[in-house]
């Protein structure tokens, strides 16, 4: 990663992040990490296994139980992850870097 340089600015691609990353607070850094992919799949699951357990009069024994909550678990990690890539990342790269899509940058 060191080989490489911005013609510009002469900075690397280590010196590059973190130049960007010293813009990013704790919470910006959070959003945009693993850990929080992490969290919105625990989120997911909780919520579909609650949600499940709501709608239990319609099911049938433990199996019903568990395909719905698997099915709503997924379907709310799909709308979570939607939401963390077309409103929340770019809001953060709005934040951090400037623009809306880093790819922009000069």
């Amino acid at each position: 990663m060191s080989e490489f340089a911005w013609t510009d600015t002469s900075e690397n691609l280590v010196e590059y992040r973190k130049r960007w990353t010293s813009n990013a607070g704790l919470i910006q850094r959070f959003l945009c990490s693993k850990n929080a992919i992490l969290g919105m799949l625990a989120l997911s699951i909780v919520v579909g296994a609650a949600a499940a357990q709501w709608l239990s009069p319609i099911q049938r024994g433990m199996l019903g139980y568990m395909l719905t909550a698997l099915g709503l678990s997924v379907v709310i990690v799909m709308i979570l992850a939607a939401i963390l890539i077309s409103v929340i990342t770019p809001m953060v790269h709005k934040r951090v870097c400037g623009v809306a899509d880093p790819r922009q940058l000069q």
